[in-house]
């Protein structure tokens, strides 16, 4: 008698503990980029509120030319939002040999104080801006820095606080009726009497102190992640 013959299983496989680790590894790296596109999204959704920040200029290096006049809009910064309202004017004065800086409207700029008439003070980085229990310092307008000539024409006296050097310059104007702090950083060269706006800032955060030279990085654009996702 013929013996029937027992199916046949098919073979076990056994498990592969590198293929799961690999599908492991896969998952928790979608599951994470699916976690860091969702925090950029709310991020993008739900600001930060605003805190006092120092709005600045990035470099400008505006050269003020000859017998010519430039302006200067404090609100042109990183992030910021220009209102087209000027608020200093610089001048290159050919016949008086000078570089005056004016407020617009209601802006001042800070006074040499025991100098010389309408002498702007040149200050230093780090400097705080008002400066605490001082009276207030600011004026109108006033010389950055001026040539007297003989008259032979060469050069008699210099006169003011830039004469080719740079420093900062002190500043207060007001956005709406708030007024807020700032600098602005100005050099001047010899020969001839050149000036050159070379940036500026100001804090945001209105009657808030701020120091002179201080700087706001860059803006970062946050990016989203791109997932490719392959079965």
């Amino acid at each position: 008698m013929r013996s029937l013959a027992q199916p046949r299983l098919p073979a076990t496989r056994k498990p592969d503990p590198c293929r799961r680790r690999r599908s492991q590894t896969e998952l928790n790296r979608k599951l994470l980029g699916y976690s860091a596109a969702a925090s950029a999204a709310l991020a993008l959704s739900f600001p930060a509120p605003a805190d006092a920040v120092v709005r600045y200029s990035g470099p400008k290096n505006i050269i003020v030319p000859n017998n010519a006049t430039v302006y200067v809009d404090m609100q042109d910064t990183w992030g910021g939002t220009p209102d087209g309202q000027w608020e200093f004017r610089f001048q290159h004065d050919s016949g008086y040999h000078s570089l005056p800086i004016y407020g617009v409207r209601s802006s001042c700029v800070m006074l040499n104080k025991g100098h010389c008439y309408a002498s702007i003070a040149r200050l230093s980085a780090s400097t705080l801006l008002p400066e605490p229990g001082q009276p207030d310092p600011f004026v109108r307008g006033g010389r950055l820095a001026a040539v007297n000539y003989n008259t032979n024409g060469s050069p008699a006296t210099y006169m003011y606080q830039f004469i080719n050097t740079s420093g900062y310059i002190g500043v207060k104007f007001k956005v709406d009726t708030h007024t807020h702090y700032g600098w602005i950083q100005f050099k001047s060269t010899l020969p001839p009497l050149t000036g050159t706006i070379i940036d500026w800032a100001y804090e945001d955060q209105p009657d808030t102190p701020i120091h002179i030279g201080d700087k706001a990085p860059p803006p970062i654009i946050p990016a989203i992640p791109l997932l490719l996702l392959q079965d």
